[in-house]
């Protein structure tokens, strides 16, 4: 296959269980790149979070934030945004105030939480960057990328939470457990696949001709718009089934030992 365009998953996919980079990874990507293969990656954090990722692999080209809500160069300059809408925004958070869960709402460069909890912590584990309390900060200027609720113990509450939200606003977002304990809302127009086909067609390349990698749900959908999928072994069986192949592990360097072999590195 003429493949041109490489995209990757972060957490699970990219780094490893405890969230690094390894160095065979990173000499592989580095590789990768001198052989003008173009790489970025597709990830449901904001450019802070990653930074340090796209420092070490010398990314240039555009970035796929938010879970395709933000698409951004590595220097931080805006190419597309779909936030949350304001029309529906307020109830939205209404809602999530009133189940009692904590919750995170995200720009594209920062974090915001009601208060600091054990809860909102979570974020701030998956290497994101710090959370700032409201407090009294007037939120009404701010759009926001996406809404996270988080729920280390409860599991359950964040499902029922996700039905519920899902039928109150039908077709207006989109609700899904990233990880364990994040329940994560976008617009109903934000995915990772819609995200790639725009950064295909700006390095215009065709979509048949972009390879991508991921393990989790968020990754589905660009499955589907790839030439090649490819999942990684730590993934659930339906992601498995989604993809044109299965590798290694994220602990087992997986994706670096499918890209040294599938381009000859």
């Amino acid at each position: 296959m003429d493949i041109k365009l490489v995209v990757s998953d972060v957490d699970g996919t990219l780094l490893n269980s405890r969230h690094e980079l390894s160095n065979f990874t990173r000499t592989t990507l580095l590789a990768l790149q001198k052989q003008e293969i173009k790489f970025t990656v597709a990830t449901g954090k904001i450019l802070p979070a990653v930074i340090d990722v796209v420092k070490a692999l010398d990314l240039t080209q555009p970035l796929i934030l938010a879970n395709g809500a933000i698409i951004q160069r590595p220097d931080g300059l805006l190419l597309y945004e779909m936030p949350l809408a304001p029309e529906y925004f307020s109830a939205l958070l209404e809602l999530v105030k009133a189940s009692g869960l904590d919750y995170a709402l995200y720009t594209r460069d920062r974090i915001f939480v009601p208060c600091c909890t054990s809860n909102t912590s979570l974020v701030v584990e998956y290497n994101d960057p710090e959370p700032v309390e409201i407090g009294q900060m007037d939120l009404a200027d701010k759009t926001f990328c996406k809404l996270t609720v988080l729920e280390r113990n409860d599991l359950d509450k964040l499902n029922h939470l996700r039905d519920f939200l899902n039928e109150k606003f039908d077709g207006l977002i989109k609700v899904h457990l990233s990880v364990p304990g994040m329940l994560e809302v976008f617009s109903a127009q934000t995915s990772k696949s819609l995200a790639v086909q725009i950064v295909a067609a700006k390095l215009k390349i065709d979509l048949q001709q972009v390879m991508v990698f991921g393990d989790s749900f968020n990754d589905l959908d660009m499955f589907k718009t790839a030439g090649r999928a490819v999942a990684m072994g730590n993934a659930a069986d339906f992601i498995k089934r989604a993809a044109h192949i299965t590798i290694r592990t994220n602990d087992q360097d997986g994706l670096a030992h499918y890209i040294s072999t599938f381009f000859s590195l």
